[in-house]
């Protein structure tokens, strides 16, 4: 394994919500990679879900809980801006927006992580007395979705 700067890793946006996960529709979808992202975080976690056994007076053990995903990155404030549009749209809408979270180019094969629909859950704008006005995203994975994707085959 070699380390990644955040530089190398790639959000990406699809001009529609996928259909669904298989790899021909990823892989068919037409992907845009946007450089107007700061600081990208994904946090998946589990639930608990504890089970008591009789076992040595009473053990519990965890059977493993739901999983839960969930993204957050910031994108400058600009207006001119196509994803900032397409962010800004999905939410107002309530509409699902494809996304790839990737650690290296989409037509690279090899490269993995998130990939699917997501809905936008917070669009906060942040209007600093210095500096750009930057719109924090909070977004979480809808039922198409791939937390561990990789790439499998060459796009050339």
């Amino acid at each position: 394994m070699s380390f990644k700067k955040g530089t190398e890793m790639k959000l990406l946006s699809a001009a529609a919500p996928l259909a669904d996960t298989e790899d021909a529709t990823i892989q068919a979808a037409t992907w845009t990679e946007h450089v107007n992202v700061q600081s990208v975080e994904g946090d998946s976690s589990r639930s608990d879900s504890p089970l008591t056994i009789r076992k040595e007076g009473g053990t519990e053990i965890d059977l493993g809980g739901k999983r839960t995903d969930q993204f957050s990155f910031q994108v400058a404030y600009n207006t001119a801006d196509a994803f900032y549009n397409q962010l800004s749209d999905a939410y107002d809408a309530d509409d699902d927006i494809a996304l790839a979270d990737l650690d290296g180019p989409i037509d690279t094969p090899g490269s993995k992580g998130a990939v699917g629909n997501f809905k936008i859950k917070q669009f906060r704008k942040t209007e600093p007395e210095e500096g750009a006005v930057v719109v924090n995203v909070t977004i979480k994975p809808t039922e198409v979705f791939k937390g561990n994707w990789t790439w499998s085959v060459s796009m050339s």
